[in-house]
């Protein structure tokens, strides 16, 4: 994972998806779409990222073939703990970039699930 792009300040940040391919949130998404849509995301940037790099399943969006919706339970804290982080990317050929996030108490049921993390 890597943190704020000091070369590019548009850039807040860049992590690997479990895949391997880079993912980026803009500065610009997150200021002025995720938090004025989903201002509780405001204390949950790293869980973004974990969620990001180590889903607990994946979704096939099913308004749009580029998109997913990657979902991770347990990574935020306090009233918000039991609650699934959902990011939602948009990938091209070489990237990912994260259209949206938010917190969710249960999974959409549309789409087809793509990978779930195997228990040990």
């Amino acid at each position: 994972m890597t943190g704020p792009n000091m070369a590019d300040p548009s850039i807040l940040f860049t992590v690997e998806d479990k895949d391997g391919r880079l993912v980026v949130l803009t500065r610009r998404q997150w200021e002025e779409h995720i938090l004025v849509g989903h201002p509780n995301m405001a204390r949950h940037l790293e869980a973004l990222k974990q969620t990001i790099a180590e889903p607990d399943y994946i979704l096939q969006s099913d308004k749009r073939a580029d998109t997913r919706l990657l979902y991770r339970l347990g990574v935020t804290e306090g009233q918000f703990s039991d609650l699934y982080v959902v990011a939602v990317v948009r990938y091209t050929a070489h990237k990912g970039f994260v259209r949206t996030a938010y917190l969710a108490f249960k999974p959409i049921t549309r789409g087809e699930v793509i990978w779930v993390r195997t228990k040990c």
